[in-house]
């Protein structure tokens, strides 16, 4: 039996000031803080360069979270940097408090940070030694399957785990105990975490489409679509029963896309039909547009389609599904009712905007949504699509846009800073005067 496949998966609860601890925020994977006070649209226009830290693999766009007071910079090894850009800095140049003793994208859940299929002190004290100190982990992945995240309300973490039998790869859906809790702390000693939950998604000759699952009150979803196949589904499970009960699935009309969002009672995944991409959303209880047994669940509404262009992750906030999908953003009603119709129901955008090139997936904080582009382009917008909105066209235009001078990725933002990262394997700081 061969290990092929582990992807990280989510922090659950995100309370005020432990920062944007995992790259979509929560456990529902929303793209959205609730805790961002400091910036907003009346004063976002004011944001300059603080400070920028760098990844030991300077070629690339790093993978990177904000919390605990630190930047977590993946790279060979991870760095680890201070999250207000003064300890440590000089003349807006950073260095590293700390590194790994190897990399991987970061996930922080309490006190642990994780890299892949490792674990280490995210403080920088346990197991760390020398000048500039290096941290060793605190357990390794003994191929029993830990992954990064998420905590949730069942205590459990979720990751995906693929395995090879013969000539067909059987994809999986693994549980693990929180790392807090005393069987992964009695790990620390070098074992892994017993694996406590786990079921089948579905396999074939050439594996499958997979993707970061969302946990949210207990209930995982997740999707799997066998490669080679026209079409995928949709699974939500009982991620507080070890038997892993399957509450409802639904079927996707096409190949699905790499992504699963949770938030205000919505669920959104994504899909290739023949005229392009679109996302659909569904009840995430497993009630409106839900019937038989075993429960099957069918959209609430779809998108329009995109032809030619591909999604990033959305984002969910208040109400509003924000897509970025080729050199747009667009914003839709999460709840089917404006400007949405026809029977199967299909939305169109509340309001859109042109952004550049390969638009990344939209942080959303205190009435704005951040994206950036390939062409080093960073923009804020007004979430609601008011201010520098026209009211006939419903096209937007930015309240901040800066460039960063290489492509750019999807942006975090914390505490009153805009964290952006780029090609040139750095992340810039943006903050208030």
């Amino acid at each position: 039996m061969r290990r092929v496949l582990v992807v990280g998966c989510l922090l659950g609860l995100v309370a005020a000031g432990c920062g944007w601890a995992r790259p979509r925020f929560d456990s529902g994977n929303s793209g959205a803080t609730p805790f961002e006070t400091k910036i907003g649209a009346a004063n976002v226009a004011s944001l300059t360069k603080s400070f920028s830290v760098a990844s030991a693999t300077p070629s690339v766009i790093p993978a990177f979270v904000v919390a605990r007071n630190h930047i977590y910079v993946d790279g060979s090894p991870l760095r680890a940097y201070a999250a207000d850009g003064k300890n440590g800095c000089v003349a807006s140049v950073c260095s590293p408090q700390w590194t790994t003793t190897f990399g991987g994208a970061p996930d922080v859940i309490g006190s642990t940070l994780y890299l892949g299929t490792a674990a280490f002190d995210a403080d920088g004290n346990i197991g760390c030694t020398g000048a500039p100190k290096s941290c060793a982990a605190r357990w390794l992945d003994d191929n029993s399957g830990i992954p990064t995240g998420p905590v949730d309300a069942g205590a459990l973490h979720f990751s995906y785990g693929g395995y090879s039998f013969h000539s067909t790869e059987q994809i999986y859906l693994l549980g693990h105990p929180s790392p807090e809790t005393p069987a992964c702390i009695a790990a620390f000693s070098g074992a892994a975490c017993p694996s406590s939950w786990q079921t089948f998604l579905g396999g074939g000759p050439s594996g499958g489409t997979t993707a970061v699952p969302a946990v949210v009150g207990g209930v995982v979803y997740a999707i799997y679509g066998p490669v080679g196949v026209n079409g995928g589904s949709l699974f939500a499970f009982d991620g507080t029963n070890a038997a892993a009960p399957k509450l409802w699935t639904a079927a996707l009309p096409g190949p699905p896309t790499r992504s699963v969002v949770v938030s205000g009672g919505v669920v959104v995944t994504g899909y290739n039909a023949p005229n392009g991409e679109q996302l659909a959303g569904f009840d995430a209880t497993g009630t409106t547009g839900c019937s038989g047994s075993p429960k099957v669940c069918t959209p609430l509404w779809e998108t329009d389609a995109v032809s030619g262009a591909t999604s990033a992750a959305p984002a969910l906030a208040n109400g509003i599904l924000y897509r970025s999908i080729g050199s747009q953003l667009r914003a839709y009603d999460a709840h089917g009712v404006t400007n949405c119709s026809g029977s199967p129901k299909v939305c169109f955008p509340l309001w859109k905007a042109t952004v550049g090139p390969n638009v990344s997936a939209p942080a959303v904080a205190n009435g704005l949504v951040y994206v950036s582009s390939s062409d080093g382009t960073v923009e804020a917008f007004d979430a609601a699509g008011i201010a520098q909105c026209s009211a006939t066209t419903r096209v937007c235009s930015a309240l901040w846009d800066t460039n960063v001078g290489a492509a750019a990725g999807a942006i975090e933002v914390d505490n009153g800073r805009v964290y952006v990262p780029a090609a040139n394997g750095t992340v810039s700081v943006y903050a208030l005067p």
